[in-house]
Parts: structure tokens; C-alpha cells; sequence
């Protein structure tokens, strides 16, 4: 699995296989349309897993001030979540 990050229009980070796999998660999921692809690659970094971890380790859940560390080790492997985080305004 790799990890993305996309920061315009909307914060994102995703787990995908590949660059087009996350931007479609993107678009499905948060903010864009089909004929941005072009543009949202642009926006996209990938970052390897050790700094994905801790990123999603610090941030905060939808109303929580924090989840457990067990809870959080369990989102961030489980198959079935791609976007692991999200932009705070979308929320």
C-alpha cells in the first residue's frame, strides 16, 4: 500500500494502491470532478508509511478529542479505509 497526500482544494490523506487509484478515491470521496485528474496529480505527494502513521496518530477524531492508539492502529490497517484523513471543513 502507498500513501498520498493531496492539499487543494480540500486536505486529504489517502492509502491506494497507486497515484490514479487515490486520486479517484479523492474525487469519489471528498472534492473534484472526473476532468481534474490532471490537476489533482499535480497536487498529490506520496509519503512513505512511517510518516503517514504519525500523522494519522496525532490527528484528532470526528468529535473526539483523541481515540485510543489500539483504535487508531486498527483504522489505519484496515483494508476497507482509504481516506484516512480529511480536511477539517468537510467534516
Amino acid at each position: 500500500m502507498r500513501y498520498y497526500e493531496i492539499h487543494h482544494p480540500y486536505y486529504a490523506m489517502i492509502k491506494a494502491e497507486d497515484e490514479n487509484e487515490a486520486v479517484k478515491e479523492y474525487i469519489n470521496s471528498v472534492a473534484g470532478d472526473e476532468g481534474e485528474e490532471g490537476s489533482l496529480m499535480k497536487e498529490m505527494d506520496e509519503i512513505d508509511r512511517d510518516t503517514a502513521i504519525i500523522k494519522f496518530s496525532m490527528a484528532a477524531g470526528e468529535g473526539e478529542e483523541k481515540t485510543a492508539i489500539t483504535e487508531k492502529k486498527r483504522h489505519f490497517n484496515d483494508e476497507d479505509y482509504s481516506i484516512l484523513l480529511i480536511d477539517g471543513a468537510l467534516v
